[in-house]
């Protein structure tokens, strides 16, 4: 798909914004509750597991693909960060920076776009029954785009439906890392972090190259927001909305 009928094809997408959220496709609704978040084994940064609570929220299906990306910055006049995917339109967008991602959010959900917080990403990959992993589908077959699936590069959002969550989540684990909104510290109870680790942002789920045996819903990993395009090859985004109830 070229880029003009990408944009055509976005702008008509992008129409539908003022929508209820509980009709939008493109977001699924977490209820509020209590969720695991952390780990006692593992990193030293998961420790401790501990429950948080949450309100009620909708987050992306799937991470924000090329296409949806090239829309926006079409309306805003930003360069696209890397030309050269925008024929693989369905792949997700990487090299936008934390702040451009966040604006993509706002620009694109009018009831509170935005980030996820690391919190709420965990939450959707853990589900209230706090499982390490997404999926629950036990059935032989690749369940992500981690470094087993043997891919070496990103694939089109979607392509791994073994992996999504019960609710319909795709891709939180492998294919491209996450930013979050949150910010590199430790979590309550556990060794304070360095304060030098305050600049990163946390950023979940891992990418195509990384092993399965560290592929958890509680993995955490960083970045500079501050970070060029070119250091972020490997890292997308999937946003968060307000949720509302059904009409």
């Amino acid at each position: 798909m070229g880029l003009g009928a990408i944009l055509v094809s976005s702008r008509r997408q992008r129409s539908r914004a003022g929508a209820a959220l509980s009709a939008d496709s493109d977001l699924v609704v977490i209820p509020a509750g209590e969720y695991l978040v952390g780990s006692d084994t593992g990193p030293a940064n998961v420790h401790p597991a501990h429950r948080v609570h949450l309100a009620s929220f909708a987050i992306g299906r799937h991470e924000v693909t090329v296409r949806e990306y090239a829309a926006f910055t079409m309306v805003t006049a930003n360069p696209y960060p890397n030309a050269r995917t925008l024929g693989d339109s369905s792949l997700p967008a990487t090299r936008v920076t934390w702040s451009d991602a966040n604006d993509y959010c706002r620009w694109r959900f009018s009831t509170g776009g935005r980030l996820p917080t690391e919190d709420e990403w965990e939450a959707t990959a853990r589900g209230a029954e706090g499982r390490p992993t997404p999926w629950t589908d036990l059935r032989p077959g690749p369940r992500a785009n981690l470094a087993s699936a043997n891919l070496g590069a990103l694939a089109p959002v979607g392509s791994f439906p073994l992996g999504a969550t019960p609710s319909g989540v795709h891709d939180l684990l492998g294919n491209a890392w996450e930013w979050t909104a949150s910010v590199m510290i430790a979590y309550p109870g556990a060794t304070p972090l360095p304060d030098s680790l305050r600049r990163y942002r946390i950023i979940r789920g891992g990418a195509f190259n990384t092993p399965d045996r560290v592929a958890t819903s509680w993995l955490r990993g960083y970045a500079d927001p501050t970070a060029p395009p070119a250091e972020l090859a490997n890292t997308g985004f999937r946003c968060v909305a307000a949720a509302r109830p059904a009409e």
